[in-house]
C-alpha cells in the first residue's frame, strides 16, 4: 500500500468504523441536508404566515434573517461535501 514511500499502513486501517469513514460521513450529510430543508421551509412558512401588510418592516426583517440562515446552511453542507 505505501511501498513507494516506505511509511507504515496508518493507525485506522483495518478498522470497521474510524471517524472518517463514509458511513459517518453520509450520516452527517444526511443530517446537513434535512437541516438545510427544515430552514427552506421555515422560511416559506414563515414569509406566508406574516402579514406582509401589517408591518412590512418586520416581514422584511424575519425573511431577510431566515434567508441568511438558509444560505449559512448550504454554505456548511458545500463546505461538508468538500472536507467529507
Amino acid at each position: 500500500m505505501f511501498t513507494f514511500l516506505n511509511l507504515p499502513p496508518p493507525a485506522s486501517a483495518g478498522t470497521l468504523m474510524s471517524a472518517s469513514s463514509p458511513t459517518s460521513g453520509l450520516a452527517i450529510m444526511i443530517i446537513l441536508v434535512v437541516l438545510m430543508l427544515a430552514l427552506f421551509g421555515a422560511t416559506t412558512w414563515s414569509a406566508l404566515q406574516q402579514p406582509l401588510a401589517r408591518n412590512p418592516d418586520s416581514h422584511h426583517r424575519l425573511t431577510g434573517a431566515l434567508l441568511a440562515l438558509n444560505l449559512t446552511a448550504v454554505a456548511a453542507l458545500i463546505t461538508a461535501a468538500l472536507v467529507i
